[in-house]
C-alpha cells in the first residue's frame, strides 16, 4: 500500500489546517504483484509518498483502486517479497559540477538475464 499525503511546510505541520488537509487530501493505492505506478504532476511534486515497513495492509476508505486491485476497506493483504524500481528524470541543474556527480568505482555493472547473481560489465 502506498500512502500520499499533501506536502505542507514545516511551520504549518499539526497546525489544524494541516491535519484537515491530511484528512481530506490523503489517498493510498493497493500495488499487487508485478504492478506498475506511475505518477508525474502534482501527485509527485505536492504529495509526499511511501510504503510503511509492515508485513500486512489494511485496505482503508482512502484506498483510489480498490476495484481494479480487487480488495474492499477492510481486507487485509499479506505482504510479501517485494522489489521496487524507482525511474526518476532530473533536468540537469545549470552549473552543476557533473564530475562530482558521477559514479564512483573504476567501473559499473547492469544485471543481464541468467543464474542469480550474474552480471555483465
Amino acid at each position: 500500500m502506498m500512502r500520499f499525503v499533501p506536502r505542507v511546510s514545516p511551520d504549518m505541520v499539526g497546525s489544524p489546517e494541516h491535519l484537515l488537509r491530511v484528512k481530506e487530501e490523503s489517498f493510498e493505492i493497493l500495488l499487487r504483484p508485478r504492478s506498475m505506478l506511475v505518477f508525474a504532476g502534482g501527485c509527485y511534486s505536492d504529495m509526499m509518498h511511501g510504503i510503511a515497513a509492515q508485513d500486512h495492509d489494511t485496505v482503508s476508505e482512502q484506498c483510489i483502486n480498490c476495484e481494479s486491485a480487487e480488495c474492499s476497506p477492510g481486507d487485509v493483504i499479506e505482504r510479501r517479497h517485494r522489489i521496487s524500481l524507482t525511474v526518476r528524470h532530473v533536468p540537469i541543474a545549470i552549473g552543476a559540477d557533473h564530475d562530482a556527480m558521477a559514479f564512483t568505482g573504476s567501473h559499473s555493472a547492469c544485471v543481464k538475464p541468467g543464474p542469480p547473481g550474474d552480471v555483465m560489465d
